[in-house]
């Protein structure tokens, strides 16, 4: 139901939508698994109307990173391959000579050690 909500924004976005993106959709992400598809779904509309929010989702995820939720976390790792845009990925493996899954991978690793080390 959020999604269709979402799609009939007009664009350009109106501060209202981006405040609604980022202080209502966003931290769903602390919700249990079981809405986290709708929950991408959303996003992912909300990302087709404003692809500037991609960088606001990708901080959301790595501030409620499942830490001790090992299927939960799976789910993150697939949204944040969608929500990535392919730019920056393939810009990211070309420097570091790695595939853009490769790249996309070390990328979670580092966020992932550096949120375990915030949280001791």
């Amino acid at each position: 139901m959020v999604t269709a909500i979402v799609q009939g924004f007009s664009v350009p976005l109106k501060g209202e939508h981006r405040t609604l993106y980022e202080k209502c959709l966003l931290p769903l992400h602390k919700a249990n698994q079981a809405v986290h598809q709708q929950l991408v779904s959303a996003v992912l509309a909300y990302l087709e109307k404003d692809a500037a929010g991609a960088g606001a989702c990708v901080q959301a995820l790595l501030r409620y990173w499942p830490l001790t939720n090992p299927a939960k976390e799976i789910l993150f790792i697939n949204e944040l391959e969608e929500v990535t845009p392919p730019w920056l990925l393939a810009s990211l493996g070309a420097r570091r000579g790695r595939s853009r899954r490769a790249a996309r991978g070390w990328q979670v690793r580092q966020a992932a050690r550096a949120r375990c080390r915030r949280a001791r």
